[in-house]
């Protein structure tokens, strides 16, 4: 009889324990740690080393279409 309860006390031990680990998740996935944090900057910055060149390229080949265009209706005239 005292086996039966000290394992059944085990066993509930292990439950509630399962249990309380468990529900404490919640807060561990809505921040992120701070290697995701830095792993997110350099990825940001990565992405900003590529886009703004190919961003003033556009606005300098925009700017080449414009000045074409003035001198063929120039040329027209």
């Amino acid at each position: 009889m005292p086996k039966l309860i000290v394992g059944s006390l085990l066993v509930l031990g292990f439950v509630v324990a399962g249990l309380t680990g468990c529900s404490s998740d919640r807060e561990a996935t809505t921040e992120k740690g701070a290697i995701d944090q830095m792993t997110d900057e350099a990825a940001r910055q990565a992405v900003d080393q590529a886009r703004i060149p190919l961003e003033k390229a556009r606005a300098v080949r925009g700017q080449e279409e414009e000045r074409l265009q003035d001198s063929a209706e120039t040329a027209k005239e």
